[in-house]
C-alpha cells in the first residue's frame, strides 16, 4: 500500500521542474512501480521541454503516463478508477 490511508494514485505536476537527472527518473519509475503494485495510477503532468526531452530520449514515454495538464491527469485518474471499479463487479 502506498499510504496508510489507502491512497494508491499519484499525480505529479512537473510544471515548475526545469531539470531532471537519472536519480529523478529512477524515482519516477519507483513511484510507477509502487502504484502498479496496488493497481493504482501514476501520472505525470505539465512537463517542461527539457524534462520531456530527457524522458523521450530515455524512451520512458512508453512506460510513463504523461498528460499535458494537471486537470487532464486528474480526469485520467478518475476514469481509471471508474474502470477498475467496473471490473471489480
Amino acid at each position: 500500500m502506498i499510504s496508510k490511508k489507502g491512497a494508491k494514485n499519484i499525480l505529479i505536476d512537473l510544471e515548475s521542474v526545469r531539470y531532471c537527472d537519472s536519480s529523478g527518473l529512477s524515482a519516477l519509475l519507483i513511484g510507477r512501480r509502487l502504484c502498479n503494485e496496488v493497481n493504482g495510477s501514476f501520472i505525470l503532468s505539465s512537463l517542461q521541454a527539457s524534462v520531456q526531452k530527457l524522458i523521450f530520449i530515455s524512451q520512458l514515454d512508453t512506460v510513463l503516463s504523461i498528460k499535458d495538464s494537471l486537470d487532464e491527469a486528474l480526469n485520467t485518474v478518475i476514469e481509471d478508477e471508474k474502470k477498475r471499479n467496473l471490473g471489480a463487479n
